[in-house]
């Protein structure tokens, strides 16, 4: 799954995108996915971040193992994925600085 996030905000609208995406079977809680923040320049809605880690169990289920790759060439953004880490740990995270190495790395066989 690839999500695309740019502009300010990152609010609650996501949130209700994770619950509909979840309920048509299209999102599953172990997916390989590329979230691309590389045009989003605002904050992060921690309230937003905790309803999205309540709608399921991240990093559970059958197949491939969890990965996130994330693609910013913020040089804090570092410590945002130790966050994230923390809040979803069975989901290995990753930065990246381009698409094409975070799609390398979220298609290697590589396990955690």
């Amino acid at each position: 799954m690839r999500i695309d996030v740019s502009g300010e905000a990152l609010d609650g609208g996501i949130v209700d995108l994770f619950k509909q995406a979840l309920a048509e079977g299209t999102m599953h809680p172990n997916m390989v996915t590329l979230l691309d923040l590389s045009s989003f320049t605002g904050g992060v809605d921690w309230t937003a971040i905790h309803a999205i880690i309540e709608l399921a169990p991240w990093g559970t289920g059958a197949g491939r193992a969890s990965k996130v790759a994330y693609v910013n060439k913020s040089a804090w953004f570092s410590a945002m994925i130790k966050l994230t880490s923390v809040l979803f740990p069975k989901t290995e995270h990753r930065q990246f600085s381009s698409v094409h190495h975070a799609l390398q790395w979220l298609h290697s066989s590589e396990e955690r």
